[in-house]
């Protein structure tokens, strides 16, 4: 049985790691426009049934799920990586 050993990130290919880096950095960016999505719909639809003064549990779900769905809309067609690129600029 062969021992693990260490491996810097220096002793690997960089063409490899920046591959890698590419496909984390996708996910992550996916995960976090499903999560910003459900949190920002949830308190504007809390939000908006609060400032209107009559809370019901199916006006609720359904400005809930309205929300969501423009929300997880605009997080996919908001181009991330020409976004990025204008900031470095």
């Amino acid at each position: 049985m062969e021992k693990l050993k260490c491996v810097w990130l220096r002793d690997i290919d960089r063409g490899r790691l920046e591959g890698y880096m590419d496909v984390v950095m996708k996910k992550i960016g996916i995960s976090m426009g499903i999560y910003m999505s459900l949190i920002m719909s949830f308190f504007l639809a809390l939000t908006g049934m609060g400032a209107s003064g009559h809370f019901n549990i199916p006006g609720f779900i359904v400005s809930f799920l309205v929300s969501f769905m423009i929300s997880l809309v605009i997080s996919v067609l908001v181009p991330r990586g020409k976004v990025n690129k204008f900031l470095e600029m």
